[in-house]
């Protein structure tokens, strides 16, 4: 070797044969150079490297926390995490040109794999059970919950994996056996009973089932109702965030970049609502699908599908489209008084104490809401549109569901009553005998005729109204589902030749969940009881299955009036809630409404009772806490009885 050294004379290769060094005697005087090929193994021995079904490459740590690591060619995390330990196990300096060959390398392999991986954001539903990442820095932890019961675990099931975007904030650890939901009612100023509260907690139930369409959250009330506030707590339950938003982006792209980065979206003061809005509604809750070309090629197309929900706040309610107002849960709120208003910094501090409760609570809905929901889903009777969100509604809780169904009807009738197109037809078809049955050209100038006639209406140059017999049927159309709220229906038919338009009278759909449901007589408004239902005085009727009729259950919980409840009354109205077996540490009592005490349940020395839609879950009171220091052997928070 020292012969060698002597004989030594110019420049030869590096240690891995891409960077040449002066002499042997300069190897150990400053930082390594390192080859592509070394990256790549250094790489390939610390993580697992996967693909997107779109074809994006991220990798997994073989130890420690699964959180995958998305790929790029240039920079990114990864590229600085194994610069950084490559420079700390050995003083190896990774070159720029030597990171991206290594990470084209490295992302053509993992695309080269068959398998693909669908990475989520924020919630995984596979196999009848949910898992709820908690976004919580280095760490993998996550709730898995399934029908019945729930647990926190340091990493998700094998093969789901979660991405996390800039936007992806922490959650609070849930915090078991609480009452929690109650709490945020409380925080939000809605009395047990008032249908926007069914309306709200059945929303963020339903928003926990991604592989479904859910309905976006419309928060509708004058200057000074704190519907932004409202809307951002709301959120916050799942996907907490400072402010609530803007709104809509100036084009679809920047709409469709926000949706991809947040698992539930939010818009604020919406003043308008044109087609695009209405078609971008739409989309977002049906589900999109991107195609984009990839870079660096002419031809290959990258494609992102997603479904998203969110909250919606408004003044006025927006001029939306009868298909757009369908995936719409409007919930209207009252001006706060002034002698009611509590700082928003309060609210905040309120919240951000109660917020691990009021996780733990939402996960006992959800845990409930799978057992019961092949049930909801197996019963044969009428489902209002957003099928699916409604037998999710249907799990949770009989009346949740009614409230969704009688509030999608009357939204669709008051759409109806300001629509000026649906008010001529109805008009003129009130002076006809229904079925109706005639040329679509003589329709149309029928009801043109008569809408001449009727005071105040003008003339037919009026924007709004159809110019031909064509346009005439195609607003028909897109105004089928207000005309169907108020009891008609109109047909397309085509008979010898000749373009005819049937109009039918229809029975106007019946809000609600009917009583006696499941026997084979069920309206369109019946539903199943799928579980007891909490009765003013306290007492829950006997379980029944979803093919047994209940003609008796009058289990209607009371509707409040006020907005602000009074403590008295609140109390009285407030839904049987589970006291701990052993004490949960719990936030200050030295604050006014709405403060912490509002996130506490009830007297300490009240009697633990359970809540009467889950009385048949078994006793939650004897369940135990989260053990931290044995996550193999934890404990379910089960809804059963141990």
């Amino acid at each position: 070797m020292k012969l060698a050294e002597e004989a030594y004379d110019g420049p030869v290769s590096g240690p891995w044969g891409d960077e040449p060094i002066d002499s042997p005697a300069d190897k150990d005087s400053g930082p390594k150079r390192m080859s592509a090929a070394h990256v790549v193994r250094f790489v390939e021995e610390r993580y697992d490297v996967h693909a997107t079904p779109a074809g994006e490459a991220f990798a997994l740590p073989k130890t420690g926390a699964q959180l995958p690591i998305m790929l790029e060619r240039k920079g990114g995390k990864l590229t600085e995490t194994v610069a950084a330990a490559l420079y700390d196990n050995s003083e190896a300096v990774v070159s720029t040109k030597t990171v991206e060959d290594a990470m084209r390398v490295i992302i053509a392999r993992a695309r080269q794999i068959t398998e693909r991986h669908e990475l989520n954001l924020r919630v995984a539903f596979r196999d009848d059970v949910l898992v709820l990442d908690l976004g919580q820095p280095a760490s993998a932890a996550c709730v898995v919950i399934r029908p019945g019961s729930w647990r926190v675990k340091e990493n998700p099931p094998p093969g789901i994996w979660f991405r996390r975007t800039a936007a992806s904030r922490p959650l609070p650890t849930p915090v078991a056996n609480t009452f929690g939901l109650d709490g945020l009612r409380r925080l939000l100023s809605f009395e047990a009973g008032d249908r926007r509260w069914l309306l709200i907690r059945g929303w963020l139930v339903a928003a926990c089932f991604p592989e479904i369409p859910r309905p976006m959250l419309l928060a509708l009330g004058a200057p000074g109702s704190a519907k932004t506030t409202r809307a951002r707590l709301i959120v916050s339950v799942l996907d907490p965030r400072q402010e609530l938003g803007s709104s809509f982006g100036k084009n679809i792209t920047d709409d469709q970049t926000k949706a991809l980065g947040r698992y539930l979206v939010s818009y604020d003061n919406l003043t308008g609502a044109s087609e695009a809005i209405s078609d971008h509604l739409c989309r977002l809750v049906t589900g999109d699908e991107i195609d984009k070309r990839v870079l660096y090629s002419d031809n290959e197309l990258s494609t992102v599908s997603y479904r998203r929900t969110g909250a919606l706040t408004a003044v006025n309610m927006p001029a939306l489209r009868a298909d757009a107002l369908e995936r719409v849960v409007v919930v209207g709120v009252d001006r706060i008084p002034e002698g009611n208003r509590v700082s928003e910094a309060g609210l905040r501090a309120s919240f951000e104490r109660g917020h691990a409760q009021i996780l733990g609570d939402l996960c006992n809905d959800l845990a409930g809401t799978l057992q019961r929901l092949p049930q909801a889903r197996a019963w044969q009777g009428s489902r209002p549109r957003m099928a699916d969100y409604w037998d999710v509604l249907l799990a949770l809780d009989k009346d949740v569901a009614q409230a969704y169904r009688e509030a999608a009807e009357g939204a669709m009738v008051e759409a109806a009553e300001a629509d000026p197109f649906v008010a001529a037809v109805t008009e003129w078809l009130a002076e006809r005998q229904l079925p109706w049955r005639g040329e679509t050209t003589e329709a149309w100038r029928e009801a043109s005729r008569h809408r001449e006639s009727l005071e105040g209406l003008g003339s037919t140059s009026a924007a709004w109204w159809p110019k031909n017999a064509s346009r005439f049927t195609d607003a028909l159309t897109t105004a089928a589902e207000p005309l169907r709220a108020v009891g008609v229906e109109s047909r397309r038919l085509r008979v010898n030749g000749r373009r005819l338009i049937e109009f039918t009278a229809v029975k106007r759909p019946s809000a609600g969940c009917e009583e006696g449901a499941g026997t084979g007589d069920e309206g369109a408004g019946s539903a199943p009881v799928l579980h007891p239902i909490l009765h003013p005085d306290g007492a829950a009727t006997p379980q029944v299955s979803a093919l047994e009729a209940n003609p008796g259950d009058e289990g209607d919980a009371p509707r409040g009036s006020s907005l602000l409840p009074t403590p008295e009354r609140d109390r009285e109205r407030s839904p049987l809630r589970v006291v701990p077996a052993s004490p949960v540490t719990s936030v200050t009592q030295d604050e006014e409404p709405p403060s912490a005490d509002h996130l506490d349940g009830s007297d300490p020395d009240e009697t633990p009772s359970i809540p009467a839609h889950l009385a048949d879950a078994g006793n939650w009171a004897s369940l135990e806490p989260i053990d931290d220091e044995d996550r193999d052997g934890e404990p379910d928070h089960s809804l059963e009885t141990s």
